[in-house]
């Protein structure tokens, strides 16, 4: 399951701006979208959908500092629809708005580009600036 798992975070978060439904989650692991959710929940503690979610607020915390996007470039880098949804989606994660998280953290990093947003930057430390 280990190697199914990596293959899925790889397939989500090279699918960050799109909506990923359950059965293309499922398909690229090459498992049943019911055995999948259970095996997710089993091994994460996440149902699909929010596995999906808790990468994005993952990237999304990599992004507040460590980049000059704005709260929106953000949201829709991410797939979400809006700023608001993204907000929402954030602060039941974290407890706190993007905003908040931004400035507890320490502010813009300013090193990774709008250009490299999209890509993934592996053990990334808060706080920290990533090398692209």
């Amino acid at each position: 399951m280990r190697g199914q798992m990596l293959a899925l975070r790889e397939f989500i978060e090279s699918r960050f701006d799109q909506k990923i439904a359950v059965a293309e989650l499922a398909a690229a692991v090459r498992m049943a979208p019911q055995r999948l959710g259970r095996a997710l929940r089993a091994s994460t503690g996440f149902s699909p959908h929010a596995f999906v979610n808790h990468l994005r607020m993952e990237r999304a915390k990599q992004l507040l500092t460590g980049s000059h996007l704005t709260l929106a470039q953000i949201a829709f880098t991410l797939g979400f629809s809006s700023q608001s949804h993204f907000t929402a989606i954030f602060r039941r994660f974290q407890r706190v708005t993007p905003r908040e998280y931004r400035n507890q953290a320490g502010g813009r990093g300013g090193c990774i580009s709008v250009a490299s947003a999209m890509r993934t930057v592996p053990d990334y430390k808060v706080g920290k600036c990533a090398r692209l």
